[in-house]
């Protein structure tokens, strides 16, 4: 019995923290780095590109795919800040989020499918951005 309510109530939190999956596609032949990379908490986040402020280079496309009732758009900034920390990024523009239509909302009440919340962004290298310290990890 023990083991049941374990297994459901790790199912039941993984289902409330939600999860959200970013993919990043690389441009104009921009390769993986080599060296040190910047933690997520680290990456700027920007709504628009004239928020930038300096010049910058672009170095992926960054799609994100998550569950509408189960995340929020904190969780898709956080993985897209991940993701852009990967490929070498010191910020991110964010693009267009796509809600799930009402059908497909009521799918996923109804039949139990996911109702996926969509969002893009461009991962870019800001010159001269100099980046906030990484956070303290706790020990």
């Amino acid at each position: 019995m023990r083991v049941k309510t374990f297994a459901v109530g790790g199912f039941a939190l993984m289902l409330l923290s939600g999860c959200v999956t970013t993919n990043a596609t690389l441009l104009n032949g921009s390769t993986l780095p080599a060296g040190a990379m910047l933690q997520p908490e680290q990456i700027a986040i920007y709504r628009t590109a004239d928020q930038v402020g300096k010049s910058y280079r672009e170095v992926a496309i960054l799609t994100s795919t998550g569950d509408s009732n189960l995340t929020d758009m904190s969780a898709f900034h956080k993985s897209m800040q991940e993701r852009a920390a990967k490929v070498g990024a010191n910020a991110v523009i964010l693009g267009a989020t796509r809600e799930p239509s009402t059908g497909v909302e009521l799918a996923s009440l109804i039949l139990g499918v996911p109702a996926n919340r969509k969002s893009e962004a461009i991962a870019i290298v800001v010159d001269g951005l100099v980046p906030p310290p990484p956070k303290a990890r706790k020990k």
